[in-house]
């Protein structure tokens, strides 16, 4: 079956093929509508060293970065996204999701907050709860360390990106569901049409064999002329009258002739 042959089985079976296509393209429409758009937050925040380290570089934090820094963004951003804040979280009815943690393309203490919902003052508030809850719980590590306030990791904004719409997620899903859709109008039809031509096969061929079976071969007649060696035409022989006579048993008895066998003994 080509392309032809496709072609015109779906236009033949139109009363399958356009309602399956009005159905796909209705529910991406109403896919379109009804499926809620995505929205990204991102936030950036640093580490720095303590004002008492920062003197060692002429009081400028940036020119003071060690490994104890991302360490301690590590932990911070593991506290900040253990079950009991994000039953916070779920509390203030913050429900969007995000996730806080060291980027691995970073070789500095820096903590990416990612937020995604599909509301977008949602997230901007979630965006904004977890945010405090990162300097929060830094300050509270080094707290119940007993870190004097000169020597503590200070921390700053890096970059706020507000929510924004993200198409990819929504558009992927409606994709999916046009392809499903179209594969369906086409498969259906196709599908019919060789089940059509399957039922109309079976009858021919059962009414094929009925007639082998209800008309066997006949085996030829042969001829009494044939067997006593007359190359006539060959054909059923035709009864006389005699052998009517002698089947119904009405045939004259003929009495033995003189000279017989019968009569000498």
């Amino acid at each position: 079956m080509d392309l032809l042959d496709s072609v015109s089985i779906l236009l033949r079976r139109w009363m399958l093929t356009l309602p399956l296509l009005v159905l796909t393209i209705a529910g991406v429409v109403a896919g379109y509508v009804v499926l809620p758009w995505s929205y990204e937050a991102q936030s950036s925040v640093v580490l720095l060293s303590s004002a008492y380290l920062s003197k060692q570089a002429g009081g400028n934090p940036y020119l003071v970065f060690d490994g104890s820094l991302k360490v301690t963004a590590e932990v911070v951003g593991r506290e900040v996204m253990s079950d009991t804040v994000v039953d916070q979280m779920k509390a203030r009815k913050l429900t969007s999701k995000y996730e806080v943690m060291v980027p691995p393309d970073s070789a500095g203490p820096v903590l990416s907050i990612d937020v995604t919902g599909s509301d977008p003052a949602n997230v901007r508030a979630t965006q904004a709860a977890v945010t405090q809850h990162v300097v929060q719980r830094l300050a509270r590590i080094q707290s119940e360390a007993g870190v004097e306030s000169q020597a503590r990791i200070r921390i700053s904004d890096v970059s706020t990106t507000p929510p924004t719409r993200q198409a990819k997620g929504k558009l992927r899903t409606l994709a999916m569901a046009l392809f499903a859709g179209l594969v369906l109008t086409i498969v259906v039809p196709l599908s019919a049409e060789a089940m059509a031509a399957r039922r109309r096969r079976t009858p021919q061929a059962s009414t094929r064999a009925q007639g082998d079976v209800r008309s066997p071969v006949r085996p030829p007649v042969v001829s009494t002329h044939a067997a006593k060696g007359w190359s006539g035409p060959s054909g059923p022989a035709r009864a006389t009258r005699s052998d009517h006579l002698v089947r119904s048993g009405r045939a004259p008895v003929v009495p033995p002739r003189a000279g017989s066998p019968e009569r000498d003994h």
